[in-house]
């Protein structure tokens, strides 16, 4: 049976020129990172060559900044594509300090500024899944960028819902919660981010995605 992880398009069909990142890794990864590339906002529709297109200019990016091509181990796009990045088994330049021990998936566009599609997330949600015990450990986490550095990468609209993700993806269709009036809060029985966010208003706490007393 074909998976999401067999799915997902290889650095040569998008045309990968510069190195495979700078070293080989074993064993599984102890956490999953999700990052925006902050790039060309693609829409669902775009053709694979324009995905290509972008993939090569991400590459190009990364080649820049750091000297070992792409940075992240995979991208989907809007229409829900995923592509390889830098190999499973090789070390990226996606998340400072993690970059052995961590692995990344990377929406293209910017969505501090657009909401994640269906299919993005669905893809993502698969990924992870898929991941468990083949690529990191049954136990990682998958946690956003700004979880330990300061950036807000991958952009709060993705950030929103990176539970959804981490949750196989079957939240997708559901609004997103209000935040309470003062004195009301809601309780839904699971806890995610925005739970937290809204235990945040409730106490009066600043700081985004950290209840601080």
């Amino acid at each position: 049976m074909t998976t999401m992880l067999d799915d997902i398009r290889s650095r040569d069909s998008w045309g990968a020129r510069y190195p495979d990142g700078d070293l080989t890794l074993t064993g599984l990864a102890l956490e999953v990172f999700g990052h925006h590339s902050v790039t060309v906002q693609l829409s669902p529709d775009a053709s694979i060559s324009a995905e290509c297109e972008q993939m090569r200019s991400l590459e190009s990016i990364g080649q820049s900044r750091f000297g070992t091509g792409i940075s992240y181990n995979v991208v989907i796009f809007p229409s829900g594509r995923p592509y390889q990045g830098v190999s499973w088994n090789r070390r990226g330049t996606h998340t400072g300090g993690r970059n052995s021990t961590a692995r990344s998936i990377c929406f293209a566009g910017n969505y501090e500024v657009n909401e994640p599609t269906d299919a993005q997330i669905a893809t993502a949600a698969a990924i992870y899944a898929e991941g468990k015990g083949r690529l990191w450990r049954q136990d990682a986490p998958l946690r956003g960028h700004r979880d330990v550095s300061q950036t807000a990468c991958p952009g709060r609209h993705l950030y929103e819902r990176l539970d959804d993700i981490a949750a196989g993806g079957q939240l997708v269709s559901n609004p997103k919660p209000t935040a309470p009036t003062p004195g009301e809060l809601i309780v839904s029985g699971r806890w995610g981010r925005a739970t937290t966010w809204a235990l945040q208003l409730e106490l009066g706490t600043p700081a985004a995605g950290v209840v601080s007393s």
